[in-house]
């Protein structure tokens, strides 16, 4: 059995036969002030990336129709999703 420990943003640490990395693998809580999406942009380098194309067009779709920030943030938040790719097959 393997347990994985989620982060709030749905980031997880993968391990690969040649290593680890940090991948998101849920959209996980957008605006949290504390571990959101928005507060990652604020504080790290590089985004992990997303486990999935789908799950990345999903976080899209997401920050398109989300209340509550304005047309600036909206768009910070799609160019780090977009930045932040998906692993391949």
């Amino acid at each position: 059995m393997t347990v994985e420990f989620v982060s709030p943003s749905g980031v997880v640490c993968r391990r690969f036969a040649d290593g680890a990395m940090n991948v998101r693998i849920a959209v996980g809580q957008l605006c949290h002030p504390e571990h959101g999406l928005l507060k990652e942009m604020d504080s790290l380098g590089d985004p992990p990336p997303f486990e999935s194309e789908a799950l990345q067009r999903q976080a899209l779709e997401v920050v398109a129709r989300m209340g509550g920030v304005d047309k600036a943030t909206r768009q910070r938040l799609r160019q780090w999703v977009e930045y932040a790719g998906h692993l391949e097959g």
